[in-house]
């Protein structure tokens, strides 16, 4: 599963791992384990990404967002490429664009300090 969320190299497949570890051990022994990424919210969100997706005039309405707007992503990302990013960047009006070198969707798991700077900035704006 890290593939989907890491960029192939040995620096960011370390960092997927790290990640990995930290989500699990915050998980005590006898707790039961939590479909976080099997759950109805998760399908119910991938259903409404599908659905927006194939509808193109859907994307004219991106014009329409008012609402300044941080878009972020990893160079490369196989789960939502990348090049959606620079969609979204381009048709939202107040949008600010920040893409994230060796690394892929799970970017802000990644390098979560870095990622919380960018936010910092972005919301002091």
């Amino acid at each position: 599963m890290l593939f989907l969320f890491y960029y192939p190299t040995e620096t960011s497949k370390t960092l997927g791992e790290a990640w990995w570890k930290r989500v699990h051990e915050r998980q005590l022994p006898d707790e039961p384990r939590k479909d976080y990424l099997l759950g109805a919210g998760v399908r119910n969100q991938l259903a409404a990404i599908f659905t927006f997706t194939v509808n193109e005039s859907n994307f004219d309405r991106l014009k329409d967002i008012t609402a300044p707007t941080l878009v972020t992503n990893g160079h490369t990302d196989v789960m939502s490429p990348t090049v959606n990013s620079y969609v979204l960047y381009q048709n939202i009006p107040n949008a600010s664009l920040v893409l994230f070198p060796d690394s892929g969707h799970g970017h802000l798991f990644q390098e979560p300090e870095l990622y919380a700077q960018h936010l910092e900035i972005f919301l002091r704006r």
